[in-house]
């Protein structure tokens, strides 16, 4: 399959703190279980060696090593017969694999890498594979009822093995650790266009490594215990009741899908930590079609997700066509810190992806990061961009928006803007704000360069706190009706306060703004107590050209308006009006 090769920029080389010790040749010796069908080593160069051998069964070729090493420079490269479609490599002495030089495979074979002992990536290490390339510290490959391929149970494999591998088994004895480490060339560890890049350990750590899999799809899983499930496409599914492991990503680990079309993420784990580092998927810049579409980043774990610093984009490039997928986050708990951006935005012409966050637990997106970056999720039309804006969805049981993080979906382009849904069982907050005055909150608007209509806010709970001068806002300063905001609130809804470095003041709002030209969405609120203090507003105005929406409150046990603003001087109150240079109707 042909390679393209494409300029990754901004990614700086960090050094690595504690480097491996390289190895100056390969340390590649079979372990004799294959019998007359061992594998068998052909020395090409001083520093490169073709495998030959192994036991062919089918489109099936399976190899076995005591250890498997590739020292810094060295190449390893298995020698396949055409008809070959799958390497099946185990090690099945103690010691881990460090995999510091080229590993290879003649043809368009798939290469399956099993050592349970663990399996190191050095800094320049490379993948020279004609299909997609899998590595492991799984004990044994599956082949449904036909029989395993057992790196513990070194048996040769059955004449039976000549079908897809249906599972990969973990377990009793605890697995070793993959850990990702390269950068070679500028794109680390790469399969062809379309292919499958897959790690699944016992704990995997991407440390500074580059995992690149263009239009295709790279799968990080870790598993302490259990069965992972096969599907024929090669994706994974992980048993219910598997015992997973940690996942890292951290010092500017990236991982990049990102082509024509295609290109999935799947992260599955205990925990997941991504810090300073980056998923990337959607349409490259000038790429793509109508019929062009993405695939879809998933992160799920069983305990918790922490995103630190980190960036997760599912986009369409400037001057690209097509739609993006799909962000998806599945935690118990689920944790935005420093300056982390999650977006599925459209610099070109295509539809944005929608975003998804379901942490059954709690859910607070935090902190602006050192050098200023705000934290945000947002689905954008950008200004050179067209298409339809993405919905985000939050459910969970606690949403804490703090520090100046936003929520955001408009258009600086032309196209409509999706929904933002939150549905938190027991209490959302919103509070606080970033040192250059930003407000938390969730925004729905149209930009004044932006033409559509904008999507509508719905938050669903059973308190409600929006303080310290926090929004929630949908609006438009563009061409195009302005969404409603919506809140349903069982127990309380609290607005207090306003901003302390901002202007802002806390409140709900639906506004067409001086320059905008459109109907103005309703506010309304459903809650047993409404409580609007110290200068908090609720708001449905035009001072654009369209009319103002409504006001609309039902407080089954009361309703307070109570004082104003510190600074401003603004009363607390709920307002549909038309400002002076607004045309149209009030509420």
């Amino acid at each position: 399959m042909t390679m393209i090769s494409l300029r990754l920029s901004g990614l700086a080389l960090i050094a690595v703190a504690a480097m491996l010790p390289s190895r100056a040749t390969a340390q590649v010796i079979p372990d004799g279980t294959l019998g007359p069908e061992s594998s068998l080593l052909i020395d090409v160069s001083a520093v490169e060696q073709l495998i030959q051998g192994g036991a062919l069964r089918g489109e099936n070729l399976f190899h076995s090593f005591e250890q498997f090493s590739i020292g810094d420079g060295g190449q390893v490269t298995f020698d396949n017969p055409a008809a070959v479609q799958r390497v099946f490599s185990r090690v099945t002495g103690d010691l881990p694999s460090e995999i510091f030089g080229t590993l290879g495979s003649t043809g368009n074979s798939d290469l399956y890498f099993l050592n349970p002992n663990g399996i190191v990536f050095g800094p320049n290490a490379r993948l020279d594979v004609g299909g997609s390339f899998a590595a492991s510290t799984a004990d044994a490959f599956e082949f449904a009822e036909l029989g395993i391929y057992s790196t513990r149970n070194p048996e040769a494999p059955s004449p039976l093995l000549t079908v897809l591998p249906t599972a990969l088994q973990f377990g009793p004895v605890l697995p070793g650790e993959i850990v990702a480490q390269s950068r070679a060339n500028g794109f680390g560890l790469q399969v062809p266009n379309g292919e499958s890049l897959v790690l699944l350990g016992g704990p995997v750590t991407v440390d500074s490594g580059l995992l690149v899999a263009l239009g295709g799809r790279v799968e990080i899983g870790a598993v302490q215990q259990g069965t992972v499930q096969i599907a024929p496409n090669g994706k994974l599914s992980f048993m219910v009741d598997a015992a997973l492991e940690h996942v890292t990503l951290e010092n500017q680990a990236l991982t990049f899908v990102t082509f024509d079309g295609g290109g999935d993420i799947q992260i599955t784990a205990r925990t997941i930590e991504l810090s300073e580092s980056r998923l990337d998927a959607g349409i490259f810049t000038g790429l793509g079609n109508q019929a062009s579409q993405t695939g879809d980043i998933t992160l799920s774990a069983t305990e918790s997700i922490r995103i630190n610093d980190g960036f997760i984009f599912n986009y369409v490039g400037a001057t690209a066509v097509g739609r993006s997928g799909n962000i998806k986050i599945v935690a118990p708990v689920v944790e935005t810190l420093r300056g982390t951006q999650i977006g599925t935005p459209v610099l070109g012409r295509g539809d944005a992806g929608s975003i998804t966050i379901n942490a059954s637990d709690r859910v607070t997106l935090s902190e602006e990061s050192e050098n200023g970056t705000l934290s945000t999720i947002f689905s954008e039309i950008q200004q050179s961009g067209s298409g339809s804006g993405g919905d985000i969805e939050i459910t969970t049981a606690v949403l804490e928006v703090l520090d100046g993080v936003q929520i955001s979906a408009l258009t600086l382009g032309r196209g409509d803007v999706g929904n933002i849904t939150i549905n938190a069982s027991e209490s959302a907050i919103f509070a606080g704000e970033a040192e250059t005055g930003r407000v938390s909150g969730v925004y729905n608007q149209i930009s004044p360069s932006g033409s559509g209509s904008s999507g509508n806010i719905e938050i669903n709970t059973l308190a409600l706190e929006v303080l310290d001068g926090a929004q929630l806002s949908a609006g438009t300063s563009g061409r195009g009706d302005a969404g409603s905001v919506t809140i349903n609130a069982s127990e309380s809804a609290i607005f207090a306060g306003e901003a302390i470095n901002g202007l802002t003041v806390s409140g709900a709002f639906s506004s067409v703004e001086d320059v905008g030209v459109g109907n103005g969405g309703n506010v309304e609120i459903v809650t047993s107590v409404l409580e609007v203090l110290d200068g908090a507003n609720l708001v449905a105005s035009t001072s654009g050209q369209g009319d103002a929406g409504d006001v609309i409150i039902n407080a089954s046990e009361s309703a307070t308006f109570i004082g104003e603003g510190v600074r401003g001087g603004v009363r607390s109150g709920a307002f549909s009006s038309v400002g002076e240079s607004g045309v149209g109707n009030g509420g």
